[in-house]
Order: C-alpha cells, then sequence, then structure tokens
C-alpha cells in the first residue's frame, strides 16, 4: 500500500464518517417569521422533517413535527446522500482490495492477469471518486433550490450541517487525486518490472 493509496484511504473514511452525520443531523435549515401582534415561527428542517415552533405574544410556545419526505426533490437530496455513502464505502473497500494486492505483489512475481486486475481496481477507484462528488453535488444543489417551497418570507439561514455537507466534495476532489497519483505511482512501478 503506497503512500497515496493510505491518505485516500484515510480521506474517504472521514468523508464516510461526515456523510453519516450529515444524513441523520436534525436541522439543515432554519427560518423565522415575526408575525406582528400574534407572535413568531422559528422552523427547522432537517432531510426527514420538518419542526416549526409558534411562540404567542404571551410566550406560550406551540411544536408540531412533519415528516417532509412527501417532497420529490427531497427524495433526491436523500437518495444522493446515501448513494454518496454506498460509493464512499464502496471506494474504501476497493483501496482496499487493491492495497492488499499491491503489497501481496511486493513479495511475490506477479503474472499478467494480476496486473490487469489491480489496474483495473485503480480504475474503477478513479471512476467511483468522480461519480461520488457528481451525486453528491447535484443532491446540495437540488436541496438548495428547493428548500425555499416549505416556507415563504422571513429570516432563514442553512445549519452547520450544510455546510459540512458541501465540504464532501471538496474532499472528494482531494481523494480522487490522490487515488489518482497512487495509481499512476502503482502502474509506473508495475511496468518498470
Amino acid at each position: 500500500m503506497n503512500f497515496y493509496h493510505v491518505c485516500a484511504f484515510f480521506t474517504q473514511s472521514l468523508i464516510i464518517g461526515i456523510l453519516i452525520c450529515v444524513l441523520f443531523a436534525n436541522t439543515w435549515y432554519e427560518y423565522r417569521n415575526n408575525i406582528i401582534l400574534i407572535g413568531e415561527i422559528n422552523g427547522k428542517v432537517s432531510l426527514w422533517k420538518q419542526c416549526t415552533e409558534f411562540i404567542n405574544k404571551i410566550h406560550k410556545k406551540e411544536v408540531n413535527c412533519v415528516s417532509v419526505t412527501s417532497e420529490d426533490w427531497l427524495h433526491v437530496t436523500q437518495g444522493s446522500i446515501i448513494a454518496a455513502l454506498v460509493l464512499s464505502t464502496l471506494s474504501c473497500l476497493t483501496l482496499l482490495r487493491s492495497s492488499t494486492r499491491c503489497s501481496s505483489s511486493a513479495r511475490h512475481l506477479r503474472d499478467e492477469e494480476e496486473e490487469d486486475i489491480t489496474k483495473c481496481l485503480d480504475g474503477l477507484l478513479i471512476v467511483i471518486n468522480i461519480l461520488t462528488g457528481i451525486v453528491i453535488v447535484t443532491g446540495l444543489i437540488t436541496y438548495a433550490i428547493n428548500i425555499h417551497k416549505l416556507h415563504k418570507g422571513g429570516e432563514y439561514s442553512y445549519t452547520w450541517t450544510f455546510a459540512l455537507a458541501w465540504l464532501v466534495p471538496i474532499i472528494q476532489i482531494f481523494t480522487t487525486s490522490l487515488s489518482f497519483c497512487g495509481a499512476k505511482l502503482h502502474w509506473r512501478a508495475t511496468s518498470d518490472a
């Protein structure tokens, strides 16, 4: 296992951890509406539910949580996060499999078939990483465009969870470049032998 594959494995593991946190977070988006003479409405929206809190002028609270899974665009976002999680896990497994082939080949002479399998795994790893980045960006853009349909007016803000989700494509670019460098280094080592 070369240095690039080790770094790619750790960054891919970081991506999996971030995606799990993002998937099960309680809040992606918060909003607030002040209604004159009536009170204040605060809301929190995640991938799975929307909670609305109404505070009237005498400070009595009413909280109502409903599932938002009936929205089609939200299914796209949920599916993209889950697909990115599956692809990232597949990428980790491919990295492990590719690296075990690399390390076992250092001890023994490899035949051409073994070398072809390793090259295919390295190529598959790069394709999986690119697909993961595309899938997650698609889901996040879909969410950002359509979230405003759930409420109109007032103040709103995205939470740290949404920002953390946007870190995934950035880290994915870094992981893909590490995977590519590792594959290139491995291909160069096998062609020299």
